[in-house]
């Protein structure tokens, strides 16, 4: 849905952070490509998501994005959603393992800070979160 409204809105959003998108790239014209140039855009997911795989859908529209010269799209991707907290543990005693569909438990936990390319994410040459970024965001009008 996240990406649904700013295909249907642009300009209206400062910023965007789909969790576990489902948009399929084929659906994006080159018209949506265009209008979402400049926004920026933060996606999460976990590569082990069973519903919808990060490789033939999120990736390949961030791709498209970079191509076009959007410089504040990024990609957290993890490899599995484990608990970070401390306070969950599987039977053995190791941090539970959720499905990889959850990945909205590290992005609403502020986990999210390293980009595709494994470095961390900048705002004005400054290491961010997830939502110290969002909140750095203003939109274009």
């Amino acid at each position: 849905m996240t990406m649904r409204m700013i295909i249907s809105y642009p300009g209206f959003f400062a910023a965007a952070f789909p969790v576990c998108e489902a948009f399929r790239p084929s659906a994006l014209t080159e018209q949506d490509i265009q209008n979402l140039k400049d926004m920026p855009i933060w996606f999460t997911n976990s590569q082990d998501d069973p519903l919808v795989p990060p490789d033939g859908l999120c990736l390949p529209t961030y791709h498209k994005l970079k191509e076009v010269g959007n410089d504040n799209v990024h990609v957290t991707l993890f490899d599995h959603v484990i608990d970070q907290s401390g306070l969950f543990k599987d039977e053995q005693g190791k941090p539970y393992q959720y499905n990889g569909h959850f990945s909205w438990v590290h992005v609403y936990n502020d986990f999210c800070q390293h980009d595709l390319d494994g470095n961390r994410v900048l705002c004005s040459g400054r290491p961010v979160s997830l939502f110290q970024w969002l909140g750095r965001q203003k939109r274009k009008y």
